[in-house]
């Protein structure tokens, strides 16, 4: 992520560490196993820059693979029982992700209409 936190300093996601760095490639902030420190207390109270850079490392990389994250090898899915909703019908797809994958959820529904 370019410019962040701040102008001439990007951030960097990996699942297995975050850091920000600036233009020169020196190491401002850094943080490996980043998704421990969301089980923290002081991760109720309030986020820092490496929490963001994780959460939205992940959350964008997950949004912009999915369809290629359910062909994975070690990504369990099947489809279950369709949702009738207002009228419709939507198909859907239950999803287990390995923890190698960061998630929100382990276990997750798709949901697909016509």
């Amino acid at each position: 992520m370019e410019d962040f936190p701040a102008a001439k300093q990007r951030g960097i996601f990996t699942p297995e560490c975050v850091w920000i760095e600036d233009r020169a490639g020196r190491i401002i902030a850094e943080r490996n196993a980043p998704r421990p420190a969301f089980r923290s207390f002081r991760h109720s109270l309030w986020w820092d820059d490496l929490d963001l850079l994780y959460f939205a490392g992940y959350a964008s990389w997950n949004y912009f693979t999915t369809p290629f994250l359910l062909a994975m090898e070690n990504v369990e899915t099947k489809e279950i029982e369709p949702w009738p909703e207002n009228g419709e019908v939507w198909r859907r797809l239950a999803a287990q992700f390995p923890a190698t994958i960061p998630t929100h959820c382990r276990e997750q529904i798709f949901y697909f209409g016509k």
